[in-house]
């Protein structure tokens, strides 16, 4: 049981953390995670110590993710020709619908992967559905 909580506890301290840590962090928490384990595995404090390092590698692992799939801050000016895949429920906001989707480009060429975006359709009267 220790374990599972320790690996909540890592999870919230990288996500509490002001920026993610450089890359090589990962290596060290593998190496950690592993020793620990190795060493440990009979104690309870070995479980735990575990359990944080993979906390924390999980955690990281989906920010760098999730970070990697963003709109390229040194494109926001330039136009873009795209097709979305609408990839959750839209929600009614003011004056119009808010979903999130899977955007392909096509123009500009630098950006061939898929990227999650957050769109916000300001026709009511227009109503996206998921998978369109």
């Amino acid at each position: 049981m220790v374990f599972p909580f320790a690996f909540f506890v890592g999870s919230l301290v990288l996500l509490a953390a002001p920026a993610l840590p450089p890359a090589g962090f990962a290596w060290a928490a593998v190496l950690v995670a592993l020793v620990a384990f190795v060493c440990f595995m009979r104690l309870a404090i070995g479980m735990a110590i575990c359990g944080v390092s993979c906390g924390l590698l999980w955690a990281g692992f989906h920010a760098r993710d999730y970070l990697d799939h963003r709109w390229p801050p040194r494109l926001s000016d330039e136009r873009v020709i795209a097709s979305v895949l609408v990839d959750s429920i839209p929600a009614p906001i003011d004056k119009g619908w808010a979903f999130d989707g899977v955007v392909l480009t096509e123009a500009p060429a630098a950006l061939r992967q898929p990227l999650r975006v957050r769109i916000i359709q300001r026709d009511p009267a227009i109503r996206p559905l998921a998978g369109e």
